[in-house]
């Protein structure tokens, strides 16, 4: 693992834990687990600034408008805000 100081911007959520968990402990994971190795938080692994992030915009019928993230094929919302008006 990377030191303590790591901090990183890329998407990830509770459900890429178990991957990266198995992989730490050189257990193969299920083909049918949902989640990704979380490649940047290890020493051998990449920077995180280097991994592809996507980013898109959309706008709702209700004037919501959501952001979601894209990493290694693994899609991630990252918030949503809503326009009260």
């Amino acid at each position: 693992m990377r030191g303590d100081d790591l901090i990183s911007d890329v998407p990830c959520s509770i459900i890429d834990l178990a991957p990266t968990i198995l992989h730490l402990l050189d257990i193969k994971p299920p083909g049918e687990m949902q989640g990704r190795l979380l490649y940047e938080l290890l020493a051998d692994g990449p920077p995180p600034h280097a991994l592809a992030i996507s980013t898109i915009q959309e706008a709702g019928p209700r004037q919501q408008l959501v952001q979601f993230s894209t990493v290694g094929g693994y899609h991630y919302l990252d918030w949503v805000k809503m326009n009260n008006e």
